[in-house]
């Protein structure tokens, strides 16, 4: 249906544009770069009409192939949603003729042909809206060719277009050999043969870019004299600061590192004849400073020797600290720096000083802890240890409230000594258990991951640091009766251990699987904790990695992972210290499956299916499925 335009409107004596009503079809649009000659080709190299259709309707991605090969990369298709209008023009074949370049524009062509008399007027019309439009203007993928591959040809023959049922099954059975896969023959998986099909994408990058290679500031190319070639060499040489870091079960060093005696000793001859701001001055006089920090505090966390120091020594600090003292690699006292000669192993009082660390995504950016407006205090590990006479910031020592964890307000730090957490819970929960224990609040001996505390305590103090960081991280409420479970957890967990070894009668069978059942909570909850504690755990690792690297290279811890091998299953083992039998029947339960005689028959159904094809394999598995049943006792036991 075709509408004439409205006559042109006047404004001020001249002359408007034609207005054209807006009634008309709407389309979607395939921009291809390609100059199309054959409509079809163009069509069918879309993948047809089929695929068009459900890429306009259904949102499915279009393609362009531009080989006719099942491993082409193709071109994908970007789409917008950008309403245009189509407009159809209609000009005197004379008028194009004289383009023959093709290299005018569409506006000077309509020029052209307007300032030529013998012509007819140019008429525009707009035929459709484009409210879709499919472009590709991605760079094509690199491109695999297949014909010299003896298996993709193969594949194409035999798979792809087979000519009768006898060749697929030859094909599979020269490909589909599986002997070897089930009991886990390591022969069986080596990759011998690279001749493979090409993988779906080579290059992810899918626009051109400039690479603007810029080099390293830190780097310079010098010229070697004996070979003459030119080599890059980095300007910058990395300090050794001669740390001493122990492992928990070393003993703990005395005194510095030989070369940093030697040097101390030469800058104290020196000092005299060094101005008061040259840096070997300023290194003795902070190192002198420190002295007097862990006089006071045998035990420091960095970053609170860093936000004590005057300015001054606040860049000296991680020179001076190798002069007084040592760090452990891991163990309940890692990531503090601790005095020389001082054992933390040898007496329970050190407790307090204890570490530990937790990752909360958002804590380390939280505020500026050298903000003038932050609130300083002084921490309980130096309330009762400064001497009288002591002068500093008027006979106090205090670090910025952020350092801490009080419960309250979100910290700038994620590393805490225990008997400087502010958290009024933590602290009550502490004093109570200091009473209701007695004696055995602390351990006889220390412990590599609780150090002197109990394993109680420390369970406790961690949910409630972990769970109030995570609240205030997401300015979430603390929720009070959550606190009250992680407190009083232990207690229950000790009532129900209790109550399920009570009674003979039927309803104390039913008490008793009710405390099993709460047991089995527990425990679940136990290993979710166990692995937000590896968690810390590889953080720590990370961490103290970052200070080994100022001083050494080191050997990386090796991680073997368990695997799960027919081997254990024979011997009736599990990852993770648990029986076959007992893990399946968790997950079973954690999955709500209840067993019944037809999901028995359906296994039966299975089996015997499979063993029509491989008996071997049916054998196995029938076993299998045995030992989770904990039916089959002996073979459990061979």
């Amino acid at each position: 249906m075709s509408h004439s335009p409205s006559p042109a409107p006047m404004l001020d004596g001249k002359k408007l544009a034609e207005s054209h009503p807006m009634d008309i079809p709407h389309i979607t649009a395939v921009e291809l770069p390609l100059h199309v000659k054959n409509v079809n080709r163009a069509i069918n190299a879309l993948g047809g009409k089929k695929r068009i259709s459900e890429s306009i309707n259904h949102g499915e991605p279009l393609e362009l192939r531009l080989r006719n090969d099942p491993f082409h990369h193709p071109i994908q298709a970007l789409t917008s949603n950008n309403e245009r209008v189509l407009l159809k023009v209609t000009m005197s074949k004379k008028t194009i003729q004289k383009d023959e370049d093709g290299k005018l524009l569409l506006r000077e062509l309509i020029k052209m042909n307007d300032a030529d008399p013998s012509t007819p007027k140019t008429r525009i019309q707009p035929i459709a809206i484009i409210d879709k439009t499919f472009r590709f203007r991605a760079m094509a993928d690199f491109q695999v060719i297949t014909k010299n591959s003896p298996m993709v040809q193969q594949f194409n023959e035999n798979v792809r277009h087979p000519k009768n049922f006898k060749s697929v099954a030859n094909y599979v059975a020269q490909h589909g050999d599986m002997n070897g896969y089930m009991d886990l023959n390591s022969e069986y998986f080596k990759n011998k043969d690279h001749d493979l099909p090409p993988p779906p994408i080579l290059s992810p990058i899918r626009f051109p870019f400039d690479y603007n290679y810029k080099m390293n500031r830190a780097t310079t190319t010098i010229m070697d004299k004996q070979s003459g070639q030119k080599k890059v060499v980095s300007t910058k040489t990395a300090l050794k600061l001669h740390t001493k870091i122990i492992d928990h079960t070393a003993t703990p060093p005395s005194q510095p590192a030989p070369n940093l005696i030697q040097n101390r000793e030469m800058i104290e001859k020196e000092q005299h004849q060094l101005p008061s701001l040259h840096p070997n001055s300023m290194l003795l006089k902070c190192i002198e400073w420190l002295e007097t920090m862990f006089e006071i505090k045998p035990f420091w966390i960095r970053k609170h020797l860093m936000d004590l120091a005057p300015k001054e020594y606040q860049k000296y600090i991680k020179l001076a600290l190798p002069y007084v003292t040592y760090i452990y690699r891991s163990g309940p006292w890692r990531f503090c720096n601790i005095k020389l000669g001082i054992d933390p192993r040898s007496d329970s009082k050190y407790w307090k000083y204890q570490s530990e660390y937790f990752r909360v995504l958002g804590v380390r950016n939280s505020s500026d802890p050298n903000s003038s407006s932050i609130k300083r205090i002084t921490p309980p590990s130096l309330e009762h240890t400064l001497s009288p006479d002591f002068s500093q910031s008027e006979n106090k020592l205090e670090l910025a409230q952020n350092l801490f964890f009080d419960g309250t307000n979100l910290p700038t730090a994620v590393t805490y000594q225990v008997g400087d957490i502010l958290d009024l819970d933590i602290s009550s929960t502490i004093e109570s258990h200091i009473k209701d224990m007695g004696k055995d609040f602390l351990r006889k001996t220390w412990d590599v991951q609780d150090g002197w505390l109990n394993a109680t305590t420390m369970e406790v103090i961690r949910k409630i640091v972990r769970y109030k960081l995570k609240q205030l991280v997401n300015e979430e409420p603390i929720d009070q009766n959550k606190i009250y479970k992680i407190i009083n957890a232990p207690r229950e967990e000790a009532f129900a251990s209790r109550t399920s070894k009570v009674g003979t009668t039927k309803s104390n069978d039913k008490n008793n699987i009710d405390n099993i059942k709460t047991d089995a909570n527990i425990e679940g909850e136990g290993e979710e904790d166990e692995e937000e504690d590896e968690e810390e755990d590889e953080e720590d690792e990370e961490l103290v990695r970052n200070e080994e690297e100022e001083e050494a290279e080191l050997e990386g811890d090796e991680v073997h992972d368990m695997t799960l091998t027919e081997e254990m299953i024979s011997r009736g083992e599990a990852p993770y210290g648990g029986t076959s039998g007992a893990m399946a029947d968790r997950m079973v339960d954690g999955m709500n499956v209840d067993k019944t005689e037809e999901d028995e028959g359906d296994v039966d159904d299975v089996i015997s299916r499979l063993n029509n094809l491989n008996g071997d394999a049916a054998q196995k598995i029938k076993h299998l499925v045995k030992i989770i049943k904990q039916d089959d006792i002996d073979y459990m036991n061979e």
